[in-house]
């Protein structure tokens, strides 16, 4: 159905309605916000807080960042021991899931990426050939990081801090990809807002293990 937007509001030809946040659609319907525990926090915001979130950069684009003038490679070999799965295989996990999907891929592919995180996989899926990516994240901190390294225009400096430890922060760079046929939206994986038979492809990666009901 039509979204109608209304200031802050977006408003369905269904009658439901859904907030904005920082602009980016949020379609997690308003009744969602009422499973807020006492500090207003849903189980898995977690994952999307200081340390956790910068390290999801990490995870998702370690070899392009560049950290205070060096690469990645040479910062993550004082990551601390707990984020260990970043410094070996990430990048090549990656691959693995590309190598995967791309026979899947085509000019008129619709895909879904379900808890895309900072959007790797989603903006690898749009510049592989995809005809359109949806990527969809309950974190608007991430969908936010995605929209600025993916969308923004090709090759733009993005910085963001690394929170190397409780104390110290390093900033990071990446370079903006500049894709084109891909869009974000902040969601719920758990009551997709999308109708059946939408998509091609869908991906639901590194995810099932922090949801309330897997």
């Amino acid at each position: 159905a039509r979204l109608t937007d209304k200031r802050e509001m977006l408003v369905c030809g269904c009658g439901k309605m859904y907030r904005k946040i920082r602009n980016i659609a949020a379609l997690r319907g308003i009744d969602e916000q009422s499973r807020s525990d006492t500090r207003g926090e849903r189980k898995g915001d977690q994952y999307y807080r200081g340390t956790f979130a910068s390290m999801f950069f990490l995870r998702q684009y370690g070899p392009l960042i560049r950290v205070s003038g060096s690469r990645v490679c040479n910062f993550l070999s004082r990551v601390p021991p707990q984020f260990a799965v970043t410094r070996c295989g990430a990048e090549s996990f990656y691959q693995y899931l590309l190598n995967a999907a791309c026979p899947h891929l085509r000019s008129d592919s619709v895909i879904l990426d379900i808890g895309c995180g900072a959007g790797r996989l989603t903006g690898e899926f749009a510049k592989r050939g995809a005809g359109f990516v949806v990527g969809l994240d309950y974190s608007p901190d991430m969908i936010m990081g995605a929209v600025k390294v993916l969308l923004q225009r090709r090759g733009e400096p993005i910085r963001f801090q690394l929170q190397v430890n409780r104390i110290a922060q390093r900033t990071a760079t990446i370079r903006a990809w500049g894709v084109k046929n891909c869009a974000f939206v902040v969601a719920d994986a758990h009551t997709l807002p999308f109708r059946r038979q939408s998509f091609d492809l869908v991906a639901c990666i590194n995810l099932l293990h922090r949801v309330r009901e897997p």
